[in-house]
């Protein structure tokens, strides 16, 4: 839930007006990259995730998307209500078609590489993701490129921090006569409390909503745009990169967190380990889209969409879709990469080309 900010100049919003309209990237990835085709366990799909989230952080991705690929039962749209999920924020959602458990799970890894460890339980708290599932990932080191991690120039953890807001201490839910629980009230919606990873909450100086992730200026107690305090911002204007999952095409391209959408959709196919017909068809396609060198990167402006995907995948989710014409029509350009590079791989090759 977004939370009014503090802090910061004119000159400082002018430059964040800047950046944000300079470049946004938005990296779309298919949950087929977990499979067990791909990995064959709970370690191997952690340290994907990991590598994905690692090539995020190193090119300022704003935002990461699990597109659930379309197989077997999870497919089938509800019949009888819309299946209400919870997402690794807390926020409700709503989606068409059932989440597979590959697709919360890659959600779940890539969330948690971005979350502080003493908020780890505040943030999945409410999420169907068993914490067991995070064992190897504890393990792996704290992705550097973080700007909470980082404490240079007075930034990072020693004069702000990530915290998670909590309920009032000293309130608790009042009932009416007949011992039914009253409704909460605007004002109880608020709180000053904060978990930033200390032994006692922080109390901010004015009130906030309950349950939204934060950063905090530990010395004036309030709470600031992680712009002002890292230099950068995710989507919703938070911090690192956001995490999106869709189920279907159609809430990929509608439930995207910018007003207007995306400006343009960028491809760059990978995963293609055994070359056949209709693959090569496929790249041949794509090259007619190609963008390539420096001078064309740097042309490449607004909110983009980066969808690094096997050609096959990519073909059965816009099959499944209700758009009219082939796959590679929603295409504005295409990044060529190595195709039989692993999609992690080529997370990493693709961003670097775009950030040439």
């Amino acid at each position: 839930m977004p939370v009014e900010e503090k802090g910061g100049d004119k000159e400082t919003k002018k430059q964040k007006q800047g950046v944000m309209k300079s470049r946004q990237i938005s990296l779309c990835i298919c949950s087929s990259c977990i499979e067990p085709k791909n990995c064959k366990s709970l370690e191997q799909m952690t340290r994907i995730a990991y590598q994905i989230a690692k090539a995020a952080c190193t090119f300022n991705v704003n935002e990461i998307i699990v597109l659930q690929k379309p197989h077997g039962e999870n497919n089938e749209l509800e019949k009888t209500e819309t299946n209400k999920k919870i997402d690794l924020n807390g926020a409700k959602q709503t989606q068409q078609r059932k989440m597979d458990s590959d697709t919360m799970l890659l959600a779940g890894l890539l969330q948690f590489f971005v979350t502080p460890p003493y908020l780890v339980e505040s943030v999945f708290g409410n999420s169907p993701i068993d914490l067991k599932k995070f064992n190897y990932a504890k393990k792996l080191p704290t992705i550097p490129m973080l700007p909470f991690m980082q404490a240079n120039d007075g930034h990072g953890t020693k004069k702000y921090k990530e915290g998670m807001t909590i309920q009032n201490l000293s309130k608790s839910r009042k009932k009416t006569a007949s011992g039914k629980v009253k409704k909460i009230k605007k004002a109880d919606r608020m709180t000053k409390y904060v978990n930033v990873g200390l032994k006692k909450m922080l109390e901010l100086k004015e009130a906030v909503p309950k349950g939204a992730r934060v950063t905090v200026d530990m010395k004036k107690h309030i709470v600031v745009s992680p712009y002002v305090a890292y230099g950068t911002s995710s989507t919703n204007n938070s911090y690192g990169y956001q995490v999106r999952v869709a189920t279907s095409l159609e809430a990929l391209l509608g439930q995207t967190p910018f007003p207007d959408g995306y400006d343009m959709i960028l491809y760059s196919c990978c995963g293609e380990y055994f070359a056949t017909t209709k693959s090569t068809d496929w790249n041949d396609a794509l090259s007619a889209l190609s963008i390539n060198g420096k001078n064309d990167m740097t042309k490449l402006v607004g909110n983009i969409l980066l969808i690094v995907s096997p050609g096959n995948d990519w073909n059965a989710i816009f099959n499944e879709s209700k758009l009219d014409g082939e796959a590679k029509d929603l295409f504005d350009g295409s990044i060529p990469i190595p195709t039989k590079s692993r999609v992690e791989d080529g997370c990493m090759i693709s961003l670097s080309k775009l950030d040439a």
